[in-house]
């Protein structure tokens, strides 16, 4: 037998059990005294193999192995003694019962294998043949769990990622693969309350300090803390909803998402006014004053005088109404009208009137409703964001981080806009007309990428995001997809990532459909999911060398939704309320 106190020239640390019953080349049993060992925890176990070489000298090589669960049992106190005390109610330290003599096992899953002397790389081999029973196996040194952790990793630093801590083992920093994640994409998948954001910002904020360009679509303000890191050149972008640039059936699905749907009649005449508005929408400044104060002066709206009409659902309101005026009685705005392009115009008739006046009422009341989503979303977004750029491509920066805030818009709406960014930029890296490349991150995925498409926003965010998943990597666009509902996520999508940080779990359907998609999970580790503490994941797929159990490290950010005490927040609320009677 090897002399277990050596490896690699350094001194092991202590013994914890010895192999005992069947051994394979894919686990083994060990025999450890109480409380030694706990789930997780990374083993090694020195071992002999004959040479494959004949007549050659023996191969000495070091086992490693993640202990997966741990088996207790006193064999001296049998389950038939235990129901009699039960049943008598009485107390086992009453008995002459032998309370002691436990027999602990740890059931330990093999990681692979590497020369016992001379290897530095951390690269493990497969192990062909099983460890010999009755062998030692001993707690490795922080230093070469760190280096089996690693593995090729550590010969390529400069794209790694340091994230979190061995859970079990607090002194080993657990790096990971960044060329993975930005290039084969990476799923986070927890629980409301578990640690996803945080999560996620911690990956973010890695990633930006190698200036890697990234797109993070917000839903809820989770990344606008980001912007507080003085070395992160983070710009955040409040979202409005870019009517004019969508074909006009779905502003017309617009309008009905809303609230206000469009009858089939309404729809034959609708196509018209929102072409019309597309068309009186003028890029030259001068003329764009001139057909405002046009506007203003029909349809008697001083307040329109105040500022140039937008590209918006009240410019197709707008020309609803004073469409409605020109078949009325106004024979110079039905002329001008049929000047700039309002198709069909000439042929309207009465009946066409009512219709204008329908799309007329439902639209302005679209027009309000999403206006309002607007100024949330501008609010949430706070001071110093700017409006998204005509120009998606503006948002990929060298060394850039672009928080697009998307809340106060309802999930059709959010999917709408990200897919039209999306497309846009994936379109730019096809087309070679954007140089750098870019990750984009989707919080909140299962709204963006769901399993089942309930509009045709979502069907677009849907196409957009697959093409991304399994195209992507050829033209430099990566994919972070975070989502505290993953059974609602699209299969095919989440399949195409070939790195995962799964954290703490208890719905069934969700740890179902996580074990179902994700083939890098054990079994073992997937029993996990419900009992995980915050903070705690799985990291497993391509980001690492094997699945391996950690405490991510705290972000620099903070989100907008950090939870506070709610007894603090009542009474912070409530001396603010003080303060601002007593200055009235």
């Amino acid at each position: 037998m090897l002399d277990p106190g050596v490896a690699n020239g350094k001194a092991m640390r202590a013994y914890i059990g010895t192999l005992v019953g069947e051994s394979t080349s894919r686990d083994f049993r060990l025999a450890v005294a109480r409380e030694a060992v706990r789930e997780q925890d990374i083993v090694a176990v020195d071992a002999e193999l004959r040479s494959t070489t004949p007549g050659g000298p023996p191969e000495h090589i070091r086992v490693w192995a993640k202990i997966q669960r741990i088996e207790r049992l006193n064999p001296l106190f049998p389950a038939e003694a235990g129901h009699e005390l039960a049943a008598t109610a009485t107390s086992p330290f009453d008995t002459v019962l032998s309370l002691s003599r436990e027999m602990v096992t740890a059931v330990c899953r093999v990681l692979g294998a590497e020369p016992l002397v001379g290897s530095a790389r951390g690269k493990l081999d497969h192990l062909r043949y099983p460890p010999q029973p009755a062998s030692s196996a001993y707690r490795p040194q922080s230093a070469d769990i760190a280096r089996i952790v690693l593995g090729d990793l550590q010969e390529r630093k400069a794209r790694a990622l340091d994230i979190a801590t061995l859970s079990n083992r607090p002194e080993v920093d657990v790096l990971v693969d960044g060329h993975a994640i930005v290039t084969r994409h990476l799923a986070i998948l927890a629980m409301t309350g578990a640690g996803k954001s945080w999560t996620a910002r911690r990956i973010i904020e890695e990633l930006a300090a190698k200036k890697y360009p990234i797109v993070i679509f917000d839903p809820h303000g989770d990344y606008t803390g980001l912007s507080d890191l003085a070395h992160l050149h983070v710009t955040r972008y409040f979202a409005r909803f870019p009517v004019l640039e969508e074909d006009n059936e779905t502003i017309a699905e617009l309008v009905g998402t809303l609230g206000y749907a469009l009858s089939d009649t309404m729809r034959t005449r609708f196509g018209d006014v929102a072409q019309a508005a597309k068309n009186l929408y003028s890029n030259d400044p001068t003329e764009l004053r001139e057909r405002t104060t046009w506007l203003t002066q029909k349809l008697h709206r001083p307040d329109l005088a105040r500022y140039d009409i937008q590209p918006n659902l009240w410019l197709v309101a707008h020309l609803a109404e004073v469409g409605e005026l020109a078949l009325r009685s106004d024979a110079e705005a039905r002329a001008q009208l049929l000047e700039w392009g309002w198709p069909g115009l000439a042929t309207y008739s009465k009946t066409d009137l009512r219709t204008l006046e329908a799309i007329k009422k439902r639209t302005y009341k679209a027009a309000a409703v999403l206006q309002n989503m607007e100024q949330i979303n501008q609010k949430i977004a706070k001071s110093g964001a700017v409006p998204l750029p005509t120009d998606r491509t503006e948002l990929v920066r060298y060394g850039g981080v672009s928080v697009v805030s998307l809340a106060g818009y309802s999930s059709d709406f959010q999917a709408a806009i990200y897919s039209l960014i999306a497309s846009n930029i994936f379109a730019a890296r096809v087309q070679n007309s954007l140089g750098l490349p870019v990750l984009f991150l989707l919080e909140e995925a299962h709204n963006f990428v769901p399993a089942r498409a309930n509009s045709d926003a979502e069907k677009n965010s849907i196409a957009t995001t697959k093409q991304i998943a399994q195209e992507g990597r050829k033209f430099g666009v990566g994919l972070i997809l975070v989502s505290q509902r993953p059974s609602r996520l699209d299969e095919t999508t989440l399949a195409m990532c070939n790195s995962y940080v799964i954290m703490r779990m208890v719905n069934p359907a969700d740890q179902q459909f996580v074990r179902k998609v994700i083939e890098s999970l054990g079994e073992d580790e997937a029993d996990m999911l419900p009992d995980l503490d915050v903070g705690e994941a799985i990291l497993s797929g391509q980001l690492t060398n094997f699945p391996v159990l950690v405490k991510v490290k705290p972000p620099a950010s903070a989100g907008e939704r950090e939870e506070e005490d709610a007894f603090e927040a009542l009474h912070k609320a409530h001396a603010l309320m003080q303060r601002t009677k007593q200055t009235r």
